[in-house]
């Protein structure tokens, strides 16, 4: 169950929401000679939401906003699958059927100026995982010379910093909107029975650039770096990527003709040093640099049904490679 309230007053404006969810798992896992795995979770919780943005004047260029919200995520069917989807003599890759979702509570402070080709957008935030999903390794109890990687609920993620993101138009033709972010995280959990934390600062930065051809006809740069992070076993290296398209329009705007290139220059890895249970330096990489085409006609109307519904987020937590 979902419910917002919202309210404009003069220079102010705020909206309340909350969503009620029940939540309750029941699981059994059977493998061949050995006992079944039970697992069964039942949760009732409540999720707040909400702005308060001030306007000094109406027709002003600058608004300021403070937010807040909390969040679940639960783990993936491929994070709590205890089938083994990896296996070598040395590495076994695996899920963990007795994760627990992890729970964010955030807020945030933005500042926003309209500019006369775009907008530009500078705030600060704070943010506290409980029970966050993440990746460890432990040798195996019956053969130590087997590491065994799965997921598992860290105690907290703690982090705080600053983002700044534009949409500018320089021409007429051109487009670009671009973020970046910096912050600082402390992560705090348990490994191999020790209670062990790390701390480090992040960054990320995205660009997006659009050019306008000719009508109908838009091409596409996208361009995306993370930095160096530090996690409670290992340590995961800077990432780049650059993705390029193309767009056309016809039978007048039934009609959509694309190509995407992802992985330009086939940098896209996922780069690791580990630095705790064992010492070791590696990097996969997926099948990333790819070629998309795709043509679509939208008849009748041209309004899909479905593009009028409401996208829901799936509060799923993301996979990691490792």
């Amino acid at each position: 169950m979902y419910t917002t309230f919202s309210q404009n007053r003069a220079k102010w404006q705020y909206n309340l929401g909350i969503r009620l969810e029940n939540y309750k798992v029941d699981t059994q896992f059977t493998e061949a000679a050995a006992a079944p795995f039970v697992f069964t979770d039942k949760l009732f919780n409540i999720y707040p939401s909400g702005f308060l943005k001030y306007r000094p004047r109406q027709e002003g260029k600058n608004s300021y906003q403070l937010s807040f919200s909390r969040r679940i995520d639960r783990p993936s069917l491929n994070q709590i699958n205890p089938i083994r989807q990896l296996s070598t003599p040395q590495v076994i890759l695996t899920g963990n059927p007795s994760l627990v979702p992890q729970f964010t509570n955030s807020i945030e402070i933005n500042y926003s100026r309209t500019l006369n080709k775009g907008t530009l957008t500078f705030g600060s935030f704070y943010r506290r995982i409980r029970d966050e999903i993440n990746r460890r390794g432990f040798f195996d109890a019956n053969n130590p010379t087997v590491l065994i990687i799965d997921y598992e609920n860290f105690d907290s993620n703690d982090a705080y910093g600053i983002e700044l993101s534009v949409s500018y138009r320089p021409t007429e033709w051109w487009s670009l909107n671009g973020s970046y972010d910096v912050y600082s995280r402390t992560q705090k959990g348990f490994i191999e029975g020790e209670r062990v934390s790390v701390s480090n600062t992040l960054m990320n930065a995205k660009l997006n650039n659009s050019f306008k051809a000719l009508k109908g006809l838009t091409f596409q740069l996208f361009t995306f770096y993370s930095g160096r992070q530090r996690i409670l076993q290992y340590d995961i290296k800077d990432n780049f990527f650059m993705n390029a398209g193309a767009r056309y329009n016809f039978a007048k705007g039934r009609g959509t003709l694309s190509l995407n290139f992802n992985d330009i220059f086939r940098t896209q890895r996922f780069a690791f040093e580990t630095f705790r249970t064992i010492i070791q330096e590696g990097q996969f990489k997926t099948d990333s640099r790819a070629v998309y085409a795709g043509l679509a006609y939208r008849f009748g109307s041209g309004k899909s049904n479905s593009a009028k519904r409401k996208k829901r987020d799936k509060n799923e937590k993301a996979d990691k490679i490792l």
